[in-house]
């Protein structure tokens, strides 16, 4: 099960929650360097070289690509399980799978799809605090190709002068935070309106935060888990919520509206989400 979503959504708090579950297993957070050692292919993140984090379809799922994956991925459990019995259900989470469902997907047919959903504004607000503290911590910047199908470029701090600065973190306009976002969210809609059998579920991080049993419940029902109390590696705080409201103003509120999504089936999609969880 792979969990996906814009970057500052609650992927990472739905990982470490569905690893508190007896049967469930999260493999660790990203893994960029293992991916970048398993594929030959850039992996632009913390832990991984590379720059650039280009798109990755089907074709670039090769026998040899494939194998070498799957081989990792069953030494990284193995590592953490030890002679324990194999889990029913394995996670693996990473904000750099959203432009690569079909290399994803190819590579492990048999994975589904666990969804994060996360208000524009709150959402905009906690990645542009992220890629802030991201140069103090990494020495590096965050770029964002204009070319739709790209994620973030991964930059050193001494090549940041040859980056468009109004696309590049620290210190780039809001609304390019926003249209990433959206980048994110088309292409999970595209996934859901051509395979949404992929899909199991789709999770709001505010209701993940203010109705933990019966947001987690469901997501236990989708995945085919017995229903267990999920227990937060922190204590979950709604007043947290808010907290963007003092992080974005009001200027930069309306610019982040006014960036418009292309529409990709987005009724349709929704109808279909719906009519799963029911």
């Amino acid at each position: 099960m792979v969990v996906v979503g814009p970057m500052r959504t609650g992927t990472t708090l739905v990982a470490e929650l569905l690893d508190t579950h007896p049967d469930v297993v999260y493999l660790g957070f990203e893994l960029a360097e293992e991916w970048a050692a398993w594929t030959g292919l850039p992996w632009g993140a913390p832990g991984a070289d590379d720059i650039g984090c280009p798109p990755l379809d089907a074709d670039a799922a090769t026998p040899a690509r494939a194998e070498s994956v799957r081989a990792g991925l069953t030494a990284l459990l193995r590592d953490r399980i030890g002679d324990a019995p194999w889990p029913r259900t394995v996670v693996l989470k990473s904000p750099h799978f959203w432009h690569r469902l079909d290399f994803l997907t190819a590579v492990l047919p048999r994975a589904r799809i666990v969804r994060t959903r996360r208000g524009l504004l709150p959402t905009v607000a906690s990645l542009r605090r992220l890629w802030d503290r991201g140069l103090d911590q990494h020495g590096r910047v965050h770029h964002l190709p204009v070319d739709p199908s790209r994620c973030w470029d991964y930059v050193p701090r001494s090549e940041a002068d040859g980056y468009d600065p109004d696309r590049t973190f620290p210190g780039g306009r809001v609304p390019v935070l926003a249209e990433f976002c959206h980048r994110v969210d088309d292409a999970l809609d595209h996934l859901a309106a051509r395979a949404p059998e992929r899909v199991a579920t789709v999770l709001s991080h505010e209701e993940l935060v203010t109705d933990p049993v019966a947001a987690t419940g469901r997501l236990q029902r989708c995945l085919g888990l017995p229903v267990r109390e999920l227990v937060p590696p922190k204590p979950l705080d709604p007043d947290r919520l808010e907290e963007w409201r003092a992080l974005l103003g009001t200027d930069e509120r309306r610019r982040v509206l006014a960036v418009r999504r292309r529409p990709v089936l987005a009724a349709e999609v929704e109808g279909r989400h719906a009519a799963a969880e029911r």
